[in-house]
């Protein structure tokens, strides 16, 4: 008898502890990937030719992605993490997602910057990385969303490039259409092509043009590549 009350009890824990796991979902990491045209990110030399013909290097990618939503197949719209991630490239990166519900989803939304309420000067965790993505009082405060800077081949030898993005109306809606299910906890991997941010549907001429920082039409057309910029490769 003793046995089997002790069954019991068992079959009772599992079966609260399955309910309370469907209840708070499942945690799924989401690993960034560089490449540039497929090929595979490597810093600091120049060996990759963006849509304008110029040959460049990657020295610095910062940026901001926040606000992960999954949409099932029904179309609503569920939130996975309302928080701000900062990414260094230079640095391996995961983001969990701690709390996915079950179910069959078809896109992936995320923003790429950050929202418009957090965007304030102190409205981030005063660390280290966030002090060095400040957006000057002057232009407008807040964060840069990102910074992508590096050098390139220019007629007259090497020169450097910055592609500075913020301010809100920068904000960009980031959509992944894709079909996966959730049903335990797991990994996805999404790619960021960096040639896309200089191509597509702006195309960006370093030689015309190196920098973008407090230049809103150039900084609108490279928050409107990003919508290009990012692939699923793996999903859960």
């Amino acid at each position: 008898m003793r046995h089997l009350s002790f069954l019991l009890l068992l079959v009772t824990i599992a079966s609260l502890y399955s309910c309370k796991k469907d209840e708070l979902g499942y945690a799924l990491t989401v690993t960034p990937h560089y490449h540039i045209d497929g090929q595979e990110l490597i810093l600091d030399t120049i060996m990759y030719q963006n849509a304008a013909g110029n040959l460049y290097c990657v020295n610095r990618l910062r940026y901001y992605l926040s606000n992960f939503r999954f949409v099932r197949s029904d179309g609503s719209e569920v939130i996975a993490d309302d928080g701000v991630y900062f990414i260094d490239a230079r640095e391996e990166t995961e983001i969990t997602l701690p709390d996915v519900p079950t179910g069959s989803f078809k896109e992936l939304r995320f923003n790429f910057g950050i929202p418009a309420d957090l965007n304030v000067y102190g409205n981030l965790p005063n660390t280290s990385e966030n002090v060095g993505m400040v957006w000057p009082e002057q232009m407008g405060g807040g964060y840069h969303f990102m910074k992508f800077e590096g050098y390139f081949s220019s007629s007259t030898g090497t020169d450097g490039y910055a592609i500075h993005i913020g301010n809100n109306a920068c904000l960009a809606d980031i959509s992944i259409a894709t079909l996966f299910d959730v049903d335990a906890d797991g990994s996805m991997t999404i790619g960021f092509n960096l040639n896309e941010i200089l191509a597509n549907p702006n195309t960006f001429d370093m030689d015309s043009g190196n920098y973008t920082m407090g230049i809103m039409p150039a900084m609108l057309e490279i928050s409107a590549n990003m919508h290009n910029a990012f692939t699923f490769e793996q999903t859960p």
